[in-house]
């Protein structure tokens, strides 16, 4: 093969990436420019000269060659004084430059595609009754609009071409990737084209068209995107060569190579499949190893040549879709490859859900679809948590075991030294539960009654209830957050929106702990808020979700306070409007004035915790339900903190003013 001149035109305007100078655009840490010299690189003594197109505009406004000089050790820059109307005329301006020798041949290639040329190049190698040479690329009828088509006869000959869309239903139809070979290029002195392939119609007895099937395309948002999710399927394999590739020997360094029964066709087949294969070995003789591997046809990347005896250790980050990124397979000695698998765990991350603050939530996607994955990092500052989310693992199948289908389906479950997670169905088109949706309330409570707290059992501790507060009321750690935040607690008297209530500490030397010691301790939710309640209007279905039973029995009192969280306290909406919580604060003199919501909550609801809890007082439960209610609210405090202070003094108004209605 003769020394060809490469071209890559760079004068367009790059419209669908917003005008910005594509070529300089990066897929990782590479270029779309690196990515399309990319195959190039291996044929580089065949280069005879390197030449990149910009226009004037472009080089003025960016510093080209410095980063082209960053990239390259040999090019041209041809700078055309303005853009072109198509790839051709651009072409043909430079050739008016008479910077490039017409007579020699020449690839010509976008760089908004990365494809292996070596199809191309044993095609060159192998024949010369041609002029042009295009490869091509397996397309369908539904994303024949996404390319330039060029159609075959069945002699395999070139009739026509047209641009993104199909014209000719009789003749195969392939996809053309923007990259061209020449015998010479006199071809761009002579027509006025727009598109390269409009020109080709004059040359259909000289061109010739090679199949590709290793490419990556990212020409516009949509390209981009496929080929970084693409790219998530490859993964790097560190092989070794004796004793798993090949039989092992006792002298290593030889010059021999008895491979295994099936590990070369693997090792194919990974390559196949786009996977970057490493060889690696103690073997010391490099050149002669290449020798022999290219002897057998063997497909690597690299060689890593003369490695100690000892074991081999890949360290690795994990990635936010928390896929594995490093594992091993140990085999035995001489076993071969044959029977390896990949775990290729295709994901793609839709979305990161807001809320759970212990844990992480995303809504996922794989070849089977859209599930949601729940995970978290194992670190000692996280291994509270950890144990908190392994445990919701199995209180969901504990719940659903209960009452069927009440929670998410829970798919799997996935234990490794750095991450914990679990994986469960996808409610598509669920809704948190509002407080509009009393119907469906109450038909959950009726559920949950029913199925739920029907487990409940007699509480024999009479210190439940100081137990609680000792191990989960932290209110010197809250007070201890900020100067207000202790003045606040400590206050004899506040006086709320023009109101005067006893203040924090003084309501505890009033109430008597022991009037909302449990009665009953039953499997419970832990965190029913509304958040925690998802509502399917057309299926007319409710799922619970982020369970917290923080025993494997609780008073189901925690439940009846996390319900009146959300539906007395409104909390879900005032956490989201810091700004409008606290319209004066004037602690001197003991005020405060704060938001006012408008709240009632429907007896029936109250009627319906008679019937949980066994209780024929309705202003009992009421008053169990806001003392729960309240103690919910104080855990919260350093949640709170973290977001907004005024968060905090907004909870703590909440807490006294609800507390002034059961003292």
């Amino acid at each position: 093969m003769y020394k060809f001149n490469l071209i890559f035109p760079m004068a367009g305007e790059s419209s669908r990436f917003n005008y910005q100078f594509k070529p300089f655009l990066q897929i990782s840490d590479q270029t779309f420019l690196e990515l399309a010299y990319l195959h190039f690189k291996k044929h580089e003594n065949k280069i005879h000269r390197l030449y990149f197109i910009i226009t004037k505009e472009q080089n003025d406004t960016i510093n080209i060659n410095e980063k082209l000089s960053s990239l390259f050790c040999y090019f041209q820059l041809i700078v055309l004084p303005e853009k072109t109307s198509g790839p051709y005329l651009t072409i043909q301006a430079a050739l008016q430059t008479n910077k490039i020798d017409t007579n020699l041949p020449c690839f010509i290639c976008d760089c908004d595609h990365s494809i292996n040329i070596d199809p191309m190049i044993s095609f060159i190698n192998e024949n010369d009754n041609f002029d042009i040479v295009i490869p091509v690329w397996d397309i369908t009828n539904e994303n024949s609009s996404d390319w330039g088509i060029v159609y075959l006869n069945e002699k395999n000959k070139v009739v026509d071409f047209s641009e993104k869309k199909i014209i000719h239903k009789d003749y195969i139809h392939k996809g053309i990737i923007g990259c061209y070979y020449f015998q010479n290029l006199k071809y761009f002195l002579s027509y006025d084209y727009n598109n390269i392939s409009e020109g080709l119609k004059d040359y259909f007895k000289n061109i010739q068209t090679v199949p590709i099937k290793e490419a990556e395309f990212f020409g516009d948002m949509k390209r981009l995107e496929k080929t970084i999710q693409m790219r998530k399927k490859y993964s790097t394999i560190f092989c070794d060569i004796d004793g798993t590739l090949a039989i092992h020997d006792k002298e290593p360094d030889n010059l021999s190579l008895n491979i295994i029964d099936g590990s070369l066709e693997k090792l194919k087949e990974w390559n196949k499949q786009g996977h970057t294969i490493i060889l690696t070995t103690s073997r010391t003789k490099e050149y002669e190893l290449k020798n022999i591997l290219k002897h057998y046809s063997v497909p690597y990347d690299q060689l890593i040549c003369g490695l100690p005896s000892g074991s081999r250790i890949l360290i690795n980050d994990v990635k936010l879709d928390v896929k594995p990124t490093a594992y091993s397979i140990n085999i035995l000695r001489n076993h071969g490859i044959h029977d390896c698998v990949i775990k290729n765990e295709n994901i793609k991350v839709l979305n990161i859900l807001k809320g759970n603050s212990f844990s992480k939530t995303i809504v996922v996607q794989d070849e089977k679809g859209v599930f949601v994955r729940k995970y978290i990092l194992k670190k000692e500052e996280t291994k509270r948590h950890y144990h908190k989310l392994k445990r919701q693992y199995y209180d969901l199948q504990r719940m659903n075991s209960y009452s069927k289908d009440i929670c998410p389906n829970v798919m799997n479950e996935v234990e490794e030294d750095y991450i914990y997670w679990y994986d469960l169905d996808y409610l598509e088109n669920y809704r948190q539960l509002t407080l509009k949706d009393e119907k469906p309330l109450f038909n959950l409570l009726d559920r949950l009654n029913r199925d739920i707290y029907s487990t409940k059992k007699v509480n024999s501790n009479n210190h439940w209830i100081n137990d609680y507060f000792k191990n989960k009321i932290k209110t010197a750690t809250y007070q201890s957050l900020d100067p207000l935040l202790h003045t606040l607690f400590n206050l004899d008297t506040i006086i709320i929106n023009d109101k005067e209530y006893v203040g924090y500490h003084k309501i505890f030397e009033r109430i008597d702990l022991n009037k909302y010691n449990p009665m009953y301790l039953s499997v419970i939710h832990g965190d029913l808020t509304f958040e925690n309640i998802m509502y399917d209007e057309n299926l007319n279905d409710i799922k619970l979700i982020d369970l917290d039973g923080s025993d494997f029995l609780d008073a189901i009192e925690l439940d009846l306070g996390k319900l009146l969280q959300s539906y007395l306290s409104r909390y879900e909406s005032w956490i989201q409007d810091p700004d409008n919580l606290i319209h004066d604060l004037d602690l001197d003199n003991h005020r405060v004035n704060t938001l006012e919501l408008h709240r009632s909550v429907n007896n029936e609801f109250y009627q319906q915790w008679c019937s949980i809890l066994n209780e024929n007082d309705i202003e009992i439960i009421k008053d169990k339900g806001i003392f729960f209610m309240c103690s919910h609210l104080l855990r919260a405090i350093p949640y709170l903190f973290q977001k907004d202070i005024r968060l905090c003094i907004y909870c703590i108004t909440e807490i006294i003013l609800w507390l002034n209605s059961i003292i």
